[in-house]
């Protein structure tokens, strides 16, 4: 067993800090086990001393993963990993290419000891994909900043992914997409499988006789309650847009030879969305809610006023039948000054209790879909940037191709079918 282990890649320009609090290894004939207690990677930039503290994970600054206690499980059978309590990861473009220089720098350099060439990890991939693995995590939050201000949080308070042979199942109880502090897209009770051929595919398939692969991978992803909310004048698409552009830096820093080769990659997996209930949610200004609802009960308190004074002056025309000249005006003053006073206790107590039985309506558009069922299909007749411009061309027989040509540089193209039982619109 160590304790407050600590290690470092260094560089004039920085370095790598890795801290452990405890490490404690268990191994017998059939299994092993590898416990972590308090690990944390962080970088150190720039390096302004020759030694680093040593100290509790719980003190590390700003760290770019934090893991409170994680299990490695290694048996004959399946190897497991289990993180109990808290799993943090809080990324940046710019940790990014920091761990991404070192790592390149490291596999380099322990290349040149072996007297090999660097490999670019086909053949592990492959070795992967026949190893059966079971991961269950406890809470996790994963933080990617797109920019300085902007960000997207992947947060969940348990999650669990099996993997056996060529079959994945991921199984969450709530999985929450937030954007700049703005849960935007919620799933509950998620779960995803993976499947090399599914039966009920080849009837999605004969739909639509113009596919010529005859079957594929599929994902299914399973959740009974799926809700998507845009906060009032959140600017998502500021956000998305630099979402998509880091990972177009990702692909290009990872991946720079994927474009020349878009039509040899293997063909994208077969989608399958099952969703019994679906929400999608534009927010109002709260200001604006209440200013409305606070004329609807205006308007229905005059005309409750209306019949309330209605009521009274038939009351008084009776007294003054009864008492006829004799009946002081002061008296009549009197009611109708009291009625007055009456109307302001009356509208100010049904304010205060406006949102006591109803809640406070908060949405300014509502779509609400319920059993629907969504299939994405890939195929190798639209897949590729050339046959993916035929298709354009095929759509499209008017409108000219441009003299250069047309290069793509995202290319999506799938046939699509989808069902649903009810479908309910609340407008504006």
């Amino acid at each position: 067993m160590g304790r407050s282990a600590n290690s470092r890649h260094l560089k004039s320009s920085g370095g790598v800090s890795l801290r452990m609090d405890t490490v404690s290894v268990l191994s017998s004939a059939e299994s092993s086990r590898l416990s972590l207690q308090g690990t944390s990677l962080s970088l150190v930039k720039p390096l302004t001393e020759n030694m680093e503290t040593c100290c509790p994970t719980s003190q590390t600054v700003n760290p770019v993963l934090r893991l409170t206690t994680i299990t490695i499980w290694y048996h004959v059978t399946t190897p497991s990993l289990q993180c109990e309590e808290e799993l943090a990861v809080n990324w940046t473009p710019q940790d990014h290419m920091v761990l991404f220089q070192h790592m390149t720098e490291a596999q380099a350099c322990w290349c040149m000891l072996r007297g090999e060439k660097e490999k670019d990890g086909e053949g592990l991939l492959g070795q992967s994909r026949g190893l059966s693995v079971r991961v269950e995590m406890g809470s996790t939050r994963l933080t990617a900043h797109v920019s300085e201000r902007n960000y997207i949080l992947l947060h969940t308070d348990a999650f669990s992914l099996s993997k056996h042979a060529g079959s994945i199942h991921i199984h969450s109880p709530l999985l929450i997409f937030n954007f700049d502090g703005n849960d935007i897209v919620s799933f509950k009770k998620l779960d995803v499988e993976t499947h090399d051929e599914l039966t009920e595919m080849q009837l999605h398939r004969d739909t639509f006789p113009f596919l010529t692969t005859p079957h594929n991978r599929v994902w299914v992803l399973t959740c009974p309650s799926l809700s998507v909310e845009f906060p009032y004048q959140y600017n998502f698409s500021n956000t998305f847009d630099m979402a998509i552009s880091v990972q177009k830096w990702l692909k290009t820093l990872h991946l720079p030879h994927s474009r020349t080769s878009t039509s040899e990659q293997h063909l994208p997996p077969d989608l399958v969305f099952k969703i019994s209930q679906f929400s999608f949610v534009f927010l109002d200004d709260i200001f604006e809610i209440k200013l409305r609802d606070n004329y609807e009960l205006m308007k229905d308190e005059s005309k409750e006023s209306a019949k309330r004074l209605q009521l009274l002056d038939k009351k008084v025309a009776e007294l003054r039948k009864q008492h006829g000249e004799l009946l002081p005006a002061r008296k009549i003053e009197e009611l109708y000054s009291s009625l007055e006073k009456k109307h302001i206790e009356i509208y100010i107590q049904r304010s205060r209790l406006l949102y006591a039985n109803t809640p406070m309506r908060k949405s300014l558009l509502t779509w609400t879909v319920s059993d629907l069922e969504l299939v994405v299909l890939s195929d190798q007749s639209f897949h590729g940037p050339e046959k993916v411009r035929e298709q354009v061309r095929d759509i499209d027989r008017i409108s000219p191709f441009p003299r250069d040509g047309l290069p793509l540089v995202v290319q999506w193209c799938r046939a699509v079918k989808f069902k649903l039982e009810t479908f309910f619109g609340k407008p504006i």
